[in-house]
């Protein structure tokens, strides 16, 4: 295997990391093939991980990128949130080149009712100052099929009361804070005092997180929505796998096709990417 792309574990999970020769790094669990760890040259940790997560296999990763397939929340009739993030994936490509190193993984289903008429797969890519995240699916039924989809980023903040998200203004949303209400976002800086949930219709393609110590630019492709997301206090008290002041370091910035589900006819394929880069 290429020096820049290592075996490693990550809290006891089998793990790859990909280091690119002009700096950054990124570690994937083959649990969900799961980012757990993005750092890009200047040398930052830029995803959120819970001190809480559980890394027994037994629950989903509480952070970084998790793979939601082939369900959004409660967006259909299966699983919240998929069962993607719950499954071993095996890696199987990986390369380098003189900037960059990148691996793929595809989902391996152990249970019946986990099949999909699919190939799917994750694609990571580091380099330098830059991740790259593709989720891809090859229909192979015979008959259309429809899922809906995220990379549900969990991007790490030094305290949520002094960052701004900037991006989104003017564009419409449903707040699922408020039953589904369908609002339009006016203010050019959004920030965040409160619990936050919202899916933000045909969403721009790029948009920058605002912290005191840095920028991280969010560039999204194949996906038609955004979904912002923050428990705030209350609903933090939830999550067993969140401590109580966990909610300050993190905003949930995802790309993702919710509102319309992607369907395929048999032979189609499609991708969403989302590219996350230190400015």
């Amino acid at each position: 295997m290429s020096e820049q792309i290592t075996q490693s574990t990550f809290h006891g999970l089998p793990a790859s990391r990909l280091d690119a020769p002009g700096g950054g790094q990124a570690t994937v669990t083959d649990f969900g093939a799961h980012v757990v760890s993005w750092s890009p040259a200047q040398g930052d940790e830029r995803l959120y991980m819970s001190e809480q997560a559980v890394f027994d296999g037994t629950k989903p990763l509480r952070g970084g990128v998790p793979v939601i397939f082939p369900q959004f929340g409660a967006f259909g009739s299966g699983v919240r949130h998929g069962f993607a993030r719950l499954l071993k994936w095996n890696r199987t490509e990986h390369r380098s080149g003189p900037d960059f190193s990148t691996a793929t993984w595809t989902m391996v289903p152990t249970d019946p009712a986990q099949r999909v008429p699919a190939v799917v797969e994750m694609t990571v890519c580091v380099e330098g100052g830059r991740l790259d995240l593709e989720l891809h699916i090859a229909h192979t039924g015979g008959e259309a099929f429809e899922f809906t989809a995220a990379l549900h980023t969990y991007l790490r903040v030094p305290d949520i009361a002094s960052t701004t998200l900037v991006g989104l203004q003017n564009y419409s949303y449903m707040d699922q804070c408020d039953g589904g209400a369908v609002r339009e976002q006016t203010e050019r800086h959004l920030r965040i005092d409160r619990e936050v949930d919202r899916i933000y219709r045909d969403a721009p393609g790029r948009l920058d997180v605002i912290s005191r110590d840095f920028t991280t630019r969010i560039i999204q492709d194949g996906f038609t929505d955004t979904v912002v997301w923050n428990p705030w206090v209350e609903r933090s008290k939830a999550f067993a796998d969140l401590s109580a002041e966990g909610y300050r370091r993190f905003v949930c910035v995802e790309a993702a096709s919710v509102l319309t589900p992607v369907r395929l006819e048999p032979g189609q394929e499609w991708a969403g990417r989302q590219t996350l880069a230190a400015v």
